[in-house]
């Protein structure tokens, strides 16, 4: 079997069943299957799926609250539900996304068949949101745009910052020995960018799918209280990256942003620092569009440049906000308050 796609869900009855619908869909020739692994679901989640499963072969799902303790339902189990699925996956790659995502029918085989050609342990897939109207969606929109766009260009650059478990593929056996989790499950989130640590220092080959038959489409937050925890959990994660290089770099980028953004309050106190301000603003603003212009063409979101300026100045003060949060403690997921262990 060349493929396992593994699905970790908890209370997703509202858009499982299209995640399930399009990965049975898909136009691969060769024989895979779907592992669906429930996380304590407490609403049709799980009934939804095994209903798929008693009609498909290629269906199984892994009950998670049969095989952990009771009180594991407290805390989120996704790094476990990858283990325990990857135990049980017939095939030669494990695939992961989420239950919010939508594909076109060739994802999997274009994943695949850039994992074959470039002979790589780990394929890094493109994750868009879809056009949408508000600020916060846009916002979301550009911000997912860039970190596609360092994903791409940090792997390039052989120094792996990013990737996304809503699009991601690797091999089964690389995964089941390098044990990825063993020394991270005190910290619930990161099963994506923790795995792409221990590739990275087991030199796998990792490399970007550039082509948009491998795009997956992820749903924006609704609100800003359920974006805040999500950030919150994201930029928890920045204290666990190993690499020397890459704390480097994104300290680098958050003291840029935290230069620029003190210098433009100021100038509203001095008049003298206004030139100044608006001289790195502007230089700010050239740099992203440069780095981002081809990936928003590649993901078809034109009108996105119309206003960069204002999204720029905005993801200046998000980064800057969001930075001091990463030493949070606490934040919701999933019907779930999570302590982190610092």
């Amino acid at each position: 079997m060349i493929a396992s796609v593994i699905l970790c869900v908890r209370n997703e009855s509202e858009s499982i069943s299209d995640i399930i619908n399009d990965t049975l869909n898909q136009d691969l020739n060769e024989q895979f299957e779907l592992i669906i692994v429930d996380d304590f679901s407490t609403d049709n989640t799980q009934i939804i799926a095994k209903d798929f499963a008693e009609k498909n072969t290629k269906v199984s799902v892994i009950d998670l609250k049969q095989l952990l303790p009771i009180d594991r339902h407290l805390f989120p189990n996704k790094k476990e539900g990858i283990c325990r699925a990857a135990k049980t996956a017939k095939g030669m790659y494990l695939i992961t996304t989420d239950a919010d995502c939508q594909t076109c029918s060739s994802w999997l085989s274009t994943m695949i068949n850039y994992a074959k050609s470039e002979d790589a342990s780990m394929v890094c897939g493109p994750v868009a949101i879809p056009s949408g109207k508000g600020l916060l969606h846009l916002f979301q929109e550009i911000d997912l745009v860039a970190m596609m766009a360092m994903t791409k260009w940090s792997l390039k650059a052989n120094l792996p910052m990013l990737n996304n478990g809503a699009n991601l593929l690797y091999l089964k056996d690389t995964f089941l020995s390098l044990n990825p989790y063993e020394n991270n499950f005190s910290e619930y989130s990161g099963d994506d960018v923790f795995l792409l640590q221990k590739f990275t220092e087991g030199k796998q080959k990792i490399i970007y799918c550039n082509h948009a038959s491998a795009i997956v489409e992820t749903k924006a937050q609704k609100n800003f209280i359920d974006f805040f925890h999500q950030r919150v959990r994201w930029a928890g994660k920045s204290q666990s990256y190993t690499n020397r290089k890459v704390q480097l770099f994104l300290t680098l980028v958050y003291l840029f942003n935290l230069f620029v953004f003190a210098t433009m309050i100021f100038a509203v106190i001095n008049p003298k620092l206004i030139i100044l301000a608006l001289s790195l603003f502007t230089t700010k603003v050239l740099i992203d569009y440069l780095i981002l212009k081809p990936e928003i063409d590649f993901f078809r979101k034109g009108r996105l440049l119309s206003i960069l300026p204002i999204m720029d100045f905005l993801h200046m003060m998000y980064v800057v906000f969001f930075g001091l949060f990463s030493f949070k403690k606490s934040y919701i997921w999933k019907d779930r308050t999570i302590n982190r262990q610092l």
